[in-house]
C-alpha cells in the first residue's frame, strides 16, 4: 500500500481531479492536511472514493452518503469497497423492479391473458 497523489487517485479510482476535490470539500473523504503538488493521500481514500462511487451508482445523495460514512473505519471502508456486487441481480426497468418488489414474474394483465388464451 501506498499513498496516491489527486491525479493518481483520479486515475484508479475513475472520477476527475475536479470530482475528488469537491467531496473533499463536502467532507466525503478527508483532507490531506496540506495542499499542491507534493500532496499524498493514503490508500484509505482511494478505498472511500471507491465505495462512493458504488453508494452513488445505489442513488444515494451526497448528504447520505456521507452520514454513512461519518463512523465507519477504514477496515471496513476498504472492504466494502471491494465487495462484490455480484450478489445483486441487475434490475433492467422500472418495472422489472417493481415486479421484483411484489414478487410478480409478469404484469397481472398479462397473467390474466395467458391463462385465458391458454385454456
Amino acid at each position: 500500500m501506498s499513498d496516491h497523489t489527486i491525479s493518481e487517485l483520479a486515475a484508479l479510482s475513475g472520477l476527475s481531479v475536479r470530482t475528488i476535490r469537491f467531496y473533499r470539500a463536502q467532507g466525503l473523504i478527508p483532507s490531506a492536511g496540506r495542499e499542491g503538488s507534493a500532496t499524498r493521500y493514503p490508500e484509505a481514500t482511494l478505498a472511500r472514493l471507491r465505495l462512493i462511487a458504488k453508494l452513488r451508482d445505489r442513488h444515494l445523495s451526497l448528504a447520505e452518503i456521507r452520514r454513512r460514512l461519518a463512523t465507519l473505519p477504514d477496515e471496513t471502508v476498504t472492504e466494502l469497497a471491494s465487495a462484490s456486487d455480484r450478489a445483486e441481480p441487475p434490475v433492467g426497468s422500472a418495472l422489472d423492479y417493481i415486479r421484483s418488489v411484489l414478487g410478480e414474474t409478469e404484469p397481472p394483465a398479462l397473467a390474466l391473458y395467458t391463462k385465458t388464451a391458454s385454456d
